[in-house]
């Protein structure tokens, strides 16, 4: 019986998103106006177990994982230096997956076979 147990983590404070009328963008190339200075704020925490066990005729495995997960945003949605339309959103989660195995086990071969 064998068992491994894994962790990750993410944090990240990122910049607004790079979205743009694509209009404006083409009649004035490289110039784009906002009101706001937009975010994104990520949060993702995740944790994995592993058992395995190995009998005489069968290899029992499980994978098991759990993720929670968080986001905040705030972008200007008008695309232009008029505060006419913003977007906030604040949104969380949890993942769980599970995975079972069952085969048979590998056999090793012996010496007289390989030769």
């Amino acid at each position: 019986m064998e068992a491994r147990a894994m962790f990750s983590g993410e944090r990240a404070r990122d910049g607004d998103y790079a979205l743009n009328d694509l209009g404006s963008l083409r009649a004035r190339p490289f110039h784009a106006a906002r009101d706001v200075e937009g975010f994104t704020h990520r949060d993702i925490f995740s944790r994995t177990i592993q058992p395995r066990n190995v009998g005489r005729a069968l290899e029992f495995s499980t994978t098991t994982g759990f993720l929670n997960w968080k986001t905040e945003d705030f972008t200007d949605l008008d695309y232009h230096a008029a505060a006419a339309a913003h977007a906030e959103q604040r949104r969380e989660g949890f993942q769980f997956t599970e995975e079972a195995r069952v085969a048979s086990r590998k056999r090793r071969r012996s010496r007289s076979a390989i030769a």
